[in-house]
């Protein structure tokens, strides 16, 4: 039976080989840092810098190199900033007792963190859904901006994985969304990934060290796309 291929929180929090807690150690070896506790899913940095806040709210995709995420960001000149970063999360709905990337938004909003400026990396768990029909990205991607509340700029990234061909559907809605939003922005992570197949794990999904230390700046790039979609200049 087809069932839904959901990135697992298993992968984000265990140590096991394979998993994201041993790309998380392997990340840090390789760039002589020491990763931060594969457990630690979401982070608050208070430090105003030249773009101010960002939120990011991602899957465990994301979730390979906590340390240099933090890094990253704060070498782009990005803060404050909150990351949430959860494995098996989907872009709207909760499932098997997993948080969307929707409601984690509400809940930040709800704390007082509400920055004009969000980066969203999410998508991987819903093609069971868009495969099978009974939902569709641009649906999905709706119920989050709705979710992040309108005068909000949202820079949401695209897909790569070679597990599924659901990733071109999701990119498609994703671009034809977005054309529809003067507050939807995309970036490209696919057009970046694709070209380097050894940052894929052997699921093709997951990444390798080199891979989520890749990501960390494509996420800091989105963070600083969405800030100047918002109005920051860089100060």
């Amino acid at each position: 039976m087809d069932e839904p291929n959901l990135i697992s929180r298993r992968r984000l929090l265990s140590g096991g080989a394979g998993m994201a807690g041993a790309v998380a150690a392997g990340a840090a070896l390789a760039l002589g840092a020491s990763p931060e506790p594969a457990e630690a899913r979401t982070r608050t940095d208070t430090t105003r810098r030249s773009y101010g806040p960002v939120a990011i709210i991602g899957d465990s995709i994301s979730g390979g190199y906590f340390g240099g995420l933090g890094s990253a960001l704060g070498g782009a000149r990005v803060g404050p900033y909150r990351y949430d970063i959860s494995g098996s999360r989907r872009i709207a709905r909760s499932a098997g007792g997993f948080g969307s990337g929707a409601a984690a938004a509400r809940s930040m909003i709800a704390s007082g963190f509400a920055p004009r400026a969000w980066v969203v990396a999410l998508g991987n768990n819903d093609f069971y859904f868009f495969r099978h029909k009974s939902t569709t990205p641009g649906a999905e991607i709706g119920a989050l901006m709705k979710a992040v509340g309108p005068g909000r700029h949202v820079v949401f990234l695209t897909i790569w994985t070679t597990a599924s061909t659901t990733w071109s559907t999701f990119n498609s809605g994703l671009r034809a969304a977005a054309g529809g939003s003067k507050y939807l922005h995309v970036y490209d992570w696919a057009a970046i990934a694709r070209k380097h197949p050894d940052w894929l794990q052997s699921d093709g999904a997951h990444l390798t060290a080199a891979g989520a230390a890749a990501r960390n700046q494509a996420l800091a790039r989105a963070a600083v796309q969405a800030a100047r979609a918002a109005g920051a200049t860089k100060g």
